[in-house]
């Protein structure tokens, strides 16, 4: 009899359905996962877009070329149409108009010149201010450099002044302009999110642990590294600005001995047809005063200038010590400069010297230059209070007060008083536009200068930022301390103070 075999239900049924649903669930799995990688990679460059756009607008509100915004000279040019009245033809408007296209071009060109140099800078094609609904023609930048083809560029349009919809700013530009070095990194975070891909897709779990597990491996090996390499840069860039510092104090010496040579011996042919005159017993009386008082002053600036020559031919820190009388010092540079500083610079030079002698061992070369130096930061910081008062007068609204206030800042007078008391003690007080808490703690830095940003006497826009760096050199290699106190608004004071065993004080 022959058997029939009928097919068992509990391995045919559970089993026909476990490989669909193993399937489904893992179809399911991946295509889950590469969503979310997408939607991730999505956000992540609509993220990096809006952070472009919003790094772009605060560059444009905050960069300063000089030592005003775009929104500030925007700000202006409207005044000018709104309260004075001026209309887009006029002199004042076409000059802010120019102001505004330079700021443009000053802005982008560095972008321009150094593209694909400058990792994180953007390359800029369009800045253009329009000015809708005034008729005003726009003030536009074009960058001479050609669009680049398959990549897209990003437009941010905004209104640069808050609540004032008649200027508009709109830039065109190409963001994470990387160089070399920064796009391989790209390609290779690139490769590394296909390997992420394939291994999701493969469902290799435990390989994925072992990858985020090196991932974690080499941030903490190149956190590392990067911490490492900062501080050798930081080294190196210490190292280079005090070897600059010294190329350019070698440079200023033998440029200074040059001209102070050559001054000198050019000084020896009048020095000599004045003796003569004055030998010859021919001079009327009349004249004899005058060209004996030119003599007296030749043979001042001729002894200054072998100050000079001695002076460059060494280091700061270098000093031919003398017994030198501090209030003796104060008083001969007073003499040099009361004159000048109160016609020219409209500053009164006031000495207070203590009543006796204050004896100091040093340098007088180096110490009438240290001196010096803090009299021109004086004058500096009084003559820019002064251009201060006068733009607040400007600034002011009511006509009235602005006549007056104009008045008291042409009025206003810088004042540098001199001072030593015993101890012995050398001041140098302004009551010039003070310093910052910032400011005061960088002042004496080398190479640090708050006048490439700040209006300087005679509208120089630049500052070397040795000035205090040296006084503070001939200060250290005498021996002595100094001090500096100052506010906002309310002047400085230079305190230097020298030690009783450098200062060399004679007892009675």
């Amino acid at each position: 009899m022959a058997e029939t075999h009928e097919a068992d239900p509990e391995l045919s049924s559970p089993g026909g359905q476990q490989l669909p649903i193993a399937l489904t669930v893992a179809i399911v799995s991946v295509a889950a996962l590469l969503l979310m990688l997408g939607f991730l990679v999505f956000e992540r460059a609509r993220w990096f877009g809006q952070a472009d756009e919003a790094n772009i607008r605060e560059w444009l509100d905050e960069a300063r070329v000089y030592r005003k915004s775009v929104p500030d000279l925007v700000a202006e040019l409207l005044r000018m149409h709104d309260r004075d009245g001026f209309g887009p033809l006029d002199g004042p408007v076409v000059v802010k108009r120019k102001e505004i296209a330079d700021q443009f071009a000053r802005l982008a060109d560095p972008m321009r010149i150094y593209e694909n140099q400058l990792p994180l800078f953007p390359t800029i094609y369009v800045m253009e201010l329009s000015f809708p609904g005034t008729g005003w023609d726009p003030i536009i930048w074009r960058s001479p450099l050609p669009r680049p083809r398959g990549q897209a560029v990003q437009h941010i349009e905004f209104t640069p002044l808050r609540d004032e919809p008649r200027a508009v700013i709109r830039c065109v530009f190409r963001a994470h302009a990387f160089a070399a070095e920064q796009r391989a990194a790209d390609a290779a975070r690139v490769r590394q999110l296909w390997f992420l891909a394939i291994a999701l897709i493969l469902g290799a779990l435990a390989s994925l642990l072992a990858w985020r597990q090196e991932r974690a491996k080499l941030r903490a090996l190149r956190a590392a590294e990067s911490t490492a390499r900062a501080a050798l840069e930081k080294e190196k860039r210490a190292a280079d600005l005090e070897k600059v510092a010294a190329q350019q104090f070698a440079r200023a010496s033998v440029a200074a001995g040059s001209y102070a040579h050559n001054i000198k011996n050019l000084l020896v042919r009048p020095n000599d047809l004045l003796s003569r005159c004055l030998e010859s017993g021919q001079v009327p009386q009349t004249q004899l005063a005058m060209l004996s008082e030119v003599r007296s002053t030749l043979g001042t600036v001729t002894d200054r200038l072998q100050q000079i020559l001695q002076t460059v031919r060494r280091e700061p820190g270098a000093t031919e010590r003398e017994e030198i009388d501090l209030n003796e010092l104060i008083r001969t540079l007073a003499d040099t400069w009361t004159e000048l500083a109160s016609e020219k610079w409209k500053l009164d030079l006031v000495i207070e010297t203590s009543a006796g002698p204050l004896k100091i061992q040093g340098d007088r070369s180096h110490l009438t230059q240290m001196l010096e130096n803090l009299i021109f930061n004086a004058r500096d910081a009084t003559y820019e209070y002064r251009s201060v008062l006068r733009d607040e007068a400007r600034a002011t609204t009511d006509p009235a007060q602005r006549q007056r206030l104009i008045l008291e800042s042409a009025s206003w007078r810088g004042r540098v008083i001199l001072r030593s008391r015993p101890g012995p003690v050398l001041e140098v007080e302004d009551n010039g536009i003070g310093m910052t808490d910032d400011v005061l703690r960088k002042c004496t830095e080398t190479h640090f200068s708050t006048k490439r940003e700040n209006a300087l006497f005679e509208g120089l826009n630049a500052g070397s930022g040795l000035g205090l760096s040296f006084v503070t050199t001939v200060v250290e290699s005498h021996g002595g301390r100094m001090q500096i106190t100052s506010l906002p608004r309310a002047g400085a004071t230079f305190r230097v103070t020298f030690s009783a065993r450098g200062a060399g004080v004679q007892p009675e």
